[in-house]
Parts: C-alpha cells; structure tokens; sequence
C-alpha cells in the first residue's frame, strides 16, 4: 500500500517561476498545474492555487521538493494543512472509500487524478477556513452594533474589511477550474468512473457551495455595516448643517436688535 499525500503551501504558488527553476520536464499540466516524476517511481503536483501533492515519495523527497518550492510561495502558511489518501494496487475495477481507494494499476493518468483531488481536498479546507473566519468576523461586528450601537471600527478599517472578503472570493472564483474534471477522464470510461467516484467521496462541489455561501453571508453583513456607517456619517452631517444654519440665524437676529 502506498499513500498519496497533499499540503497546502502558501495562498498561491508562482506556476511560471517556478516551471522555469525546476529543470525536469513536465509530464502533464497546464498553466495551473504542473505533473513531475521524481526519483525511482514517485510523481508530484504542483499547483497554482498553494497546494502540492505527493505520490511514493518518502519524507525525506518530500522535503527537498518544498524546500525548492518555497521561493515561490506568496503568503506562505505558517501551519501547512495536509490530506491523506491510502492506495492499493489490486486487479479490476477501481474502489473510492472515505480514506482509501483501491486502483488496478499506479500509472500516470491515475496517479495524477489521485493528486488532483487529494489537493483540491486540502485547498477547499484552507478556503473554508478562512470563509468561516471572515464571517466570524462579520458577526463580531454585527454583535458590537446591537449591544453597543456602534461598530467599533473606523471606516477605514470597515473598507478594508470587505476588501479581504471580496479579495477571497475572487480568489476562490479564480480556483474554480478545480470543480473541474482532469482531460483524461474524457476518453477513458475506468478514469471517468474514478474521477466521479472521488469527487463524490471528497463532496468537492457541496464543499466549494458551502464555502462561497459563507462569503456572500460575511461580505452582506460588512456591506449593510457599511451603508449604516455611511448613513450615520450622512446624518451626523446633517445635523451639523442645521446648527450651521442655525447659528447664522442667530447672528442675525442679534444683528438687527442690535441696530
């Protein structure tokens, strides 16, 4: 039995600088994705939205590749998240269990859709991490308005606040094509079968639905905390318009009974 493993890295991971460092050819990929074999008969992935994955490596190749790939991290994670998945090599049909998976043979195209997944596993539970922190977030703000009837930031920091969350969904939004089946799956009915059988046991696609409801909910609060603020700051204005107003009125009036 082997394992494939996958960690997530970094936010974002430098595809081309890093397709240009790493002197061994690619065997498969893209632009997001990169597919290398590395020593006697291990394979590693590489992909553009911060996660790396492993299949027959041991711990020690492990190292050397992440340590080659950290100069092409952006905002690397101080606690790498990892995922796990067991494999066995047995005739017949492929089998996907909850933590296993049993294959008929480890060539390429099937190593690297077991990667694929293994890494948009460990990507969607740093996306729902972070999803879930934001509206956490949110709330905390929500909360502070109907105990204290104030917010407790200035509009500075509000701003910034729905700028990460609209930071985040772009983000995810831009990681979408990992909803995406791998090519090979369109030709080949037993890769097909595989793919739709881990896709299913991951629960990828409700993950990523719960992931983006999380933030529509956080960037809703922050915008109606923002049209609040807003409104305060419009009425505040107002009022002083109107002693404004009111002060001139009174000068005048003191002007004439002066006269």
């Amino acid at each position: 039995m082997t394992q494939v493993l996958a960690f997530q890295v970094a936010k974002q991971i430098q595809m081309r600088e890093f397709r240009k460092a790493f002197a061994t050819p690619m065997l498969a990929g893209d632009s997001a994705e990169a597919v290398y074999a590395y020593g006697a008969q291990g394979y590693f992935s590489v992909f553009e939205y911060g996660a790396v994955a492993f299949a027959e490596l041991d711990g020690l190749e492990q190292s050397k590749i992440l340590g080659f790939l950290e100069p092409f991290c952006l905002d690397p994670l101080s606690e790498r998240l990892s995922e796990v998945l067991d494999v066995e090599v047995h005739t017949g049909q492929a089998k996907v269990g909850h933590t296993s998976v049993t294959v008929p043979d480890l060539n390429l195209e099937t190593v690297r859709i077991l990667m694929t997944y293994v890494a948009q596993s460990v990507a969607l539970d740093f996306f729902a991490a972070q999803a879930q922190n934001l509206l956490a977030e949110s709330k905390v703000l929500s909360l502070n308005l109907e105990k204290k009837g104030r917010i407790g930031l200035t509009g500075d920091q509000l701003v910034r606040y729905i700028a990460r969350s609209m930071n985040l969904k772009h983000t995810i939004v831009g990681s979408l094509y990992i909803l995406d089946s791998p090519d090979e799956t369109w030709e080949n009915q037993e890769l097909d079968r595989l793919d739709r059988a881990l896709k299913r046991t991951f629960d990828i696609q409700t993950r990523y639905r719960s992931i983006a409801e999380d933030i529509q909910m956080a960037q809703e609060n922050l915008d109606l905390l923002r049209e609040l603020s807003q409104n305060r700051k419009s009425t505040l204005l107002e009022w002083i318009i109107i002693l404004l107003i009111m002060v001139e009125v009174a000068n005048m009036l003191v002007e004439k009974i002066l006269r």
